[in-house]
């Protein structure tokens, strides 16, 4: 054998090696991703959970200030005759 085709052998080997602890590591870097977009999922719906939740109690303690009269009249000085109009 040539000194080249020794050094093609070599190459080579290191190669398959390399290819070999990317395989491997591509295996948990792909189990990485998965919980991280896991993780990112629970919190994504988490926050639109309590958001949800928020708009919820906003609108069931506000729900028996908004009637007609409120929306068509014009502001005042005097509570009772107060709306938004």
């Amino acid at each position: 054998m040539a000194s080249n085709d020794k050094q093609k052998i070599a190459v080579l080997t290191q190669t398959t090696e390399l290819d070999s602890q990317f395989i491997d590591n591509l295996s948990r870097r792909r189990l990485q991703t998965k919980l991280f977009h896991g993780v990112i999922l629970m919190a994504t719906a988490a926050v639109v959970t309590l958001l949800v939740l928020l708009l919820l109690k906003i609108w069931h303690d506000g729900q028996s200030y908004l009637n007609w009269d409120f929306l068509k009249n014009f502001p005042s000085r005097v509570a009772s005759r107060a709306g938004i109009a």
